[in-house]
């Protein structure tokens, strides 16, 4: 089988996004409220028949807590999460404050 080939691409992405999905526990239904995308929708994206644009990828990335690479990388085992992403520039903001600014409970004296 052609592994480039564009109905390989769109299953193989789809067989990922199922596998990251069913490791945090979520319904097509319950991923598809979290990302504004219908339920229908993100089953046919799993079962390979929905060629998925880049923002729905990040929408579906960010409603699974993963950065848009983890969808395309083998996904972890069930009931095994991958680190949580979070967009470079709310990375960036957060490393420019003081480590007590960024967690408050830490100070208690200020």
């Amino acid at each position: 089988m052609d592994h480039t080939s564009t109905g390989a691409i769109k299953r193989q992405f789809g067989a990922r996004l199922r596998a990251h999905r069913l490791a945090v526990g979520l319904s097509q239904e319950a991923l598809g409220l979290i990302c504004g995308l219908d339920r229908s929708y993100v089953g046919g994206i799993e079962r390979g028949e929905r060629n998925v644009s880049l923002v729905n990828i990040y929408r579906l990335a960010a409603g699974l807590n993963l950065s848009p690479q983890d969808l395309f990388d083998p996904p972890p085992s069930r009931g095994r999460r991958c680190a949580p992403w979070h967009p470079p520039n709310e990375m960036d903001a957060a490393a420019s404050r003081p480590f007590e600014t960024r967690n408050p409970a830490r100070n208690p004296g200020g």
